[in-house]
């Protein structure tokens, strides 16, 4: 009869040990290297979770307020715009196709890179959520605005230190100038 040899121990990471790893540990260390990005002028963009309202009620009805424009930080990782094609619809020329953002910060939770509630809560019937690309100019109104939406899950890359969503060009883009949040 053969005796089984007894099996190393590996390491279960539960929620509470996750805290303890080397990978969280040094995120903060990831992120500062990013910002030096952003402030030697490697990322001249912003990217931002966006929350509207309507005052209608219900999403497209009456007028869409600005809720809050929260710009993800340090500045994460655009993989070029060059995936945008121009179609030509019904009113013009119209701009389709998808973005990935890379290298967002550990910090945020999938729930709110999805746009959902504290506790998960969905986003209610008269709100719209969305990523906003920002390319700034001088001129604060003359800022090149893009809405995407998220598309599918957003993936979680602990060897990488952050997450990436993948983003479809959203129709209409935000108002230059009068949906901006108060206190922006």
């Amino acid at each position: 009869m053969t005796v089984p040899k007894a099996r190393k121990q590996f390491t279960v990471l539960d929620g509470n040990a996750l805290q303890n790893t080397l990978v969280r540990k040094l995120t903060h260390v990831a992120d500062a290297v990013r910002d030096l990005g952003t402030r030697l002028g490697g990322y001249e963009y912003q990217v931002a979770l966006v929350r509207t309202q309507w005052s209608g009620g219900r999403r497209n009805v009456g007028t869409e307020i600005v809720l809050s424009a929260t710009p993800l930080l340090p500045t994460p990782k655009l993989i070029s715009l060059d995936g945008q094609i121009l179609t030509l619809q019904a009113v013009g020329l119209d701009e389709v196709g998808t973005v990935i953002v890379r290298q967002i910060s550990p910090a945020y939770t999938e729930d709110e890179l999805r746009g959902l509630g504290p506790q998960g809560q969905p986003i209610p019937p008269d709100e719209n959520f969305y990523y906003e690309i920002v390319l700034p100019r001088p001129l604060p109104e003359a800022a090149v605005r893009r809405r995407y939406q998220l598309r599918g899950t957003p993936d979680y890359q602990p060897t990488r230190f952050g997450w990436s969503v993948t983003l479809l060009k959203a129709g209409e883009e935000r108002d230059r100038v009068t949906l901006q949040p108060e206190g922006d």
